[in-house]
């Protein structure tokens, strides 16, 4: 028993403890930190109703959190944080600053991914950018592991969530198709592709075998590129059939969880 719970720990330990390379963290950090500046920017959002209901909300929101100060506090925080100027208590601070912006009118889900790939991105090792060939400095590349982990929730939930008969049908897709954030009428059931029509069934089908796909597909080494390259391609599908405010291109950064080297693999001849 003693034998089997070692064999069983030690790929879990190295799996969960290995260290992080430091120079691609930098990468991902760098790469995380322009994303965020682009879905954060300021824009004419305002808080949702339920945000303001709560106690002192309406005054921090009008005050303080979409204040020209605070903004300008964010930039240069995600600037230090980006370059590796600070430690990782910058990431900290900076995903506890945008919580308030993942509560907007628009891109909660989006956002609220950001915000927690910012705090996991924190526990990552931080050293500067002109210092990251310091293998001392490394880490454990567990906090990378919850960004993997994220990403297969996040498509396993829409997976799940949309495997219903009413949907598999492409009912739901006829019904929600007459809303104003969708591009194509699909009422009639069907998508019309000049001289191909596509039955909504198959449409409903194929979005949930793909999500279910992108859930796990990025855990076989061999089948990461192959994956990405379809997740890519869904999401530029998507583009033209609704408008999604950023769930699509955050969802498709969390890819470079799994397609960069992170996983420090130091020379065994060294």
């Amino acid at each position: 028993m003693k034998a089997f719970g070692q064999r069983f720990l030690r790929p879990l330990d190295h799996w969960l403890f290995t260290n992080a390379h430091v120079g691609w963290c930098a990468v991902f950090r760098a790469l995380l930190v322009v994303l965020l500046a682009y879905a954060f920017w300021p824009s004419d959002l305002v808080p949702k109703p339920r945000v303001l209901s709560l106690p002192y909300a309406s005054f921090l929101y009008s005050n303080i959190i979409l204040g020209y100060p605070y903004q300008v506090a964010m930039g240069l925080i995600g600037i230090s944080f980006g370059l590796g100027l600070t430690r990782g208590w910058s990431g900290f601070v900076l995903a506890c600053m945008l919580v308030p912006h993942a509560f907007l009118s628009e891109g909660n889900q989006s956002r609220q991914v950001l915000v927690f790939v910012t705090f996991c991105t924190s526990l990552l090792p931080v050293v500067p950018v002109w210092r990251t060939g310091n293998p001392g400095r490394s880490g454990p590349i567990w906090p990378l592991r919850l960004i993997q982990l994220q990403l297969s929730v996040l498509y396993g939930v829409n997976a799940l969530y949309k495997s219903t008969p009413s949907f598999l049908s492409g009912e739901v897709m006829m019904e929600i198709s007459r809303l104003d954030r969708f591009h194509l009428d699909l009422s009639t059931g069907a998508l019309d592709l000049g001289v191909l029509q596509v039955p909504v069934w198959v449409l409903g089908t194929g979005t949930v075998l793909v999500e279910g796909w992108l859930a796990v597909g990025f855990w076989f080494p061999r089948l990461r590129i192959p994956t990405a390259l379809l997740g890519v391609s869904f999401h530029i599908g998507l583009t033209f059939v609704l408008t999604i405010f950023m769930l699509d291109l955050a969802s498709c950064f969390l890819y470079l969880a799994f397609l960069l080297p992170i996983e420090h693999r130091p020379d065994r001849n060294a």
